[in-house]
């Protein structure tokens, strides 16, 4: 079916796989149509997200011992989650065990780590700008960049320059600026966890 992915930020495409592949009325399924009334973005864990999900189960009040993950196995069968030992294995999906579902994981572990951007080579409208890209985070950096705009604390909905992939030290050319401006600039970098920007740098142009 391809519902596959087993890292952290993998369950909620794992789920839709499943949804659109699967006629069936299964967990996935289930947790696809679940709503508590305000909000119906629910997932099903992938096998990595249910690790995570086992360190709270004492906050939120999970006593059951077996959790369904969307992460497949092979073709009749999926990732089960142990409660009681942490341990994943393989189960044949016409068993009937619970799943649980969420709309979220939080997992700094996962977030790349970006230092503050520097400003050089500042000539009116244009100016050169560098980072280093620390830690991927749990995956791979897809895509980073700088972003810029005239207010604190700009975002990727802002101006962008896209300075291709994965860690290291990175630098590119922000052009079309108007002189004797003031500008914010930030350093991005997005992996399957989330979107990380960092501290801001602000220079005059």
């Amino acid at each position: 079916m391809g519902a596959t992915g087993q890292d952290i930020g993998s369950g909620r495409n794992n789920t839709q796989t499943i949804v659109l592949n699967c006629s069936e009325s299964g967990a996935a399924k289930k947790t696809d149509e679940y709503t508590d009334g305000f909000y119906t973005d629910w997932f099903l864990v992938s096998s990595k997200e249910a690790l995570e999900f086992r360190k709270y189960r004492a906050q939120i009040s999970y006593v059951r011992n077996y959790l369904w993950t969307s992460t497949e196995y092979s073709s009749d069968g999926a990732y089960t989650l142990r409660m009681d030992n942490s341990s994943l294995s393989n189960y044949g999906k016409i068993n009937s065990l619970n799943f649980r579902p969420i709309r979220a994981i939080k997992y700094n572990k996962g977030i790349p780590t970006i230092n503050i951007p520097s400003i050089s080579n500042v000539t009116g409208n244009e100016a050169t700008v560098s980072a280093d890209i620390t830690s991927q985070g749990a995956s791979s950096v897809a895509e980073r960049g700088f972003v810029w705009g005239l207010n604190p604390n700009p975002t990727i909905n802002n101006s962008k320059l896209v300075v291709g992939s994965g860690s290291g030290e990175f630098s590119g050319q922000i052009t079309g600026l108007n002189s004797i401006t003031k500008y914010y600039v930030r350093a991005y970098a997005i992996n399957n966890i989330m979107v990380q920007i960092s501290i801001q740098e602000e220079a005059l142009f």
